[in-house]
């Protein structure tokens, strides 16, 4: 066993056992999302759509709280950082505006209508 010599207090200190050593595992910044997630997302904004979008193309902040909230357990799989409501904001900007060559629902729409995707 090795034994260390503290600096601040010059006594000898036993090496930290694996339970005490500080993770090195570095906390993601970002959520990830994944076709799941996506899913997910798009039902929540389905579901508290009416009378929850904005004119410009958007939802109101309630919409994307609720979101988050169907998203909560996510990021265990994904592998990112918890997803937040604003987070799912921007989520939801990117897929909005990003046509996916997967989905001709998407493409054939402009980007401010992705809304219209929602309706029943």
């Amino acid at each position: 066993m090795a034994i260390s010599l503290s600096s601040d207090t010059n006594s000898l200190q036993e090496p930290l056992s694996q339970d005490q050593a500080v993770s090195t595992k570095k906390i993601p910044r970002n959520a990830k999302w994944l076709s799941g997630d996506d899913a997910r997302l798009l039902e929540s904004l389905k579901t508290f759509a009416d009378g929850n979008s904005a004119d410009n193309g958007t939802f109101k902040s309630a919409v994307f709280t609720a979101a988050a909230k169907a998203l909560k357990d996510s990021h265990k799989t994904s592998g990112g950082a918890l997803k937040t409501a604003k987070s799912c904001s921007h989520h939801w900007a990117t897929i909005r505006s990003t046509p996916y060559p997967s989905s001709p629902q998407i493409l054939s729409r402009p980007p401010i209508r992705m809304c219209s995707l929602l309706a029943p």
